[in-house]
């Protein structure tokens, strides 16, 4: 569930456009399909809507995810479906209540962070609101649903890079996130949407236009 996590932590998009597509490769072979549809909503918070498509036709996990995040980059609630299972996460100033649904059982559990544990991840709003400079890192606590626990992340922008993904050359916004499972490498555009994403063996490039 890899390109799961990478595309949750993304510092991306916020405002109300086409949903951007992704091409999601495991080892250098084709694994699946994602789209991304995100929005800022009047109030200055940012909404993520996530769709993946993982596996092969005989074999396939199908997920929907929906996160909401404050205008300074707090979580405020995050949801999960697979199949007939569901989680759920609230968040407030103690810290996570998780709800996890499969089928007719349901439980509830409280994930805490330290009140003063930072928590507020400016990067999500970077190239779409705010414009980070070059170097700038930002160091805060990330909830996942997946594995159900906090983890302190630090994000930060390298500066601009011509890459080739897809078949196309492009200059991308090079934004690097420190994490427990690894290093992730987030090439974006000059809107925020992803124009690739890696990790280790990950590979997620943008479906171009034709």
């Amino acid at each position: 569930m890899k390109p799961i996590l990478l595309l949750l932590f993304l510092p991306s998009l916020a405002r109300a456009q086409e949903p951007t597509r992704l091409r999601i490769l495991q080892n250098g072979l084709p694994s699946g399909y994602a789209t991304i549809e995100q929005s800022i909503l009047p109030d200055g918070s940012k909404l993520i809507k996530l769709r993946m498509q993982i596996g092969t036709p005989e074999q396939q996990v199908r997920l929907a995810t929906e996160s909401l995040y404050d205008k300074d980059g707090k979580p405020v609630t995050m949801s999960q479906e697979v199949g007939r299972v569901r989680d759920q996460a609230n968040f407030d100033a103690s810290g996570a209540i998780v709800t996890h649904k499969d089928g007719g059982s349901e439980k509830t559990r409280a994930v805490t962070l330290v009140e003063t544990a930072p928590r507020s991840d400016g990067s999500q709003f970077w190239f779409v609101r705010d414009q980070p400079t070059l170097g700038q890192s930002i160091q805060t606590y990330q909830f996942g649903l997946t594995s159900g626990e906090w983890e302190l992340v630090q994000t930060q922008y390298m500066g601009e890079k011509q890459i080739t993904t897809g078949g196309r050359q492009t200059r991308a916004h090079v934004v690097i996130s420190h994490r427990n499972s690894g290093l992730v490498k987030a090439y974006l555009d000059d809107r925020g949407e992803p124009v690739l994403i890696e990790q280790g063996s990950t590979r997620m490039e943008r479906m171009w236009d034709k």
